[in-house]
């Protein structure tokens, strides 16, 4: 599922956590996994993970990557070049995630259609 349907699939009418829009979190969230998400087969370059992420800014992506190496899900190689790559702890995450993704990939039609 790309970025673009990621946003769509999140066009939940007047949910509200806390006084704040719980679109803007669920966005964020889906921005996370959906990065690690490219990242599940092997290493990977920051411009291959780039050319897979359509819709996600450089600058974007920069942070997710950053907050998932901080989180411990995903491994920065540095020299002789940046790679990235799942920690056992992100192959876990990918595994846990894969149920959400197959719901959203039976469900697209729905969620993408227009609301009355």
């Amino acid at each position: 599922m790309g970025e673009a349907e990621h946003r769509h699939l999140v066009r939940i009418q007047g949910l509200r956590h806390g006084g704040g829009p719980l679109r803007t979190e669920f966005d964020h969230g889906l921005s996370l996994f959906g990065t690690a998400g490219v990242l599940g087969d092997r290493p990977k370059l920051f411009g291959e993970i780039r050319r897979l992420r359509t819709g996600v800014s450089e600058k974007v992506l920069a942070e997710n990557l950053r907050h998932l190496e901080s989180s411990g899900v995903v491994h920065r190689e540095i020299p002789p070049r940046v790679e990235y790559s799942l920690t056992p702890l992100g192959e876990d995450l990918n595994l846990a995630l894969r149920p959400l993704e197959h719901w959203g990939d039976r469900n697209r039609t729905r969620l993408l259609a227009p609301t009355p």
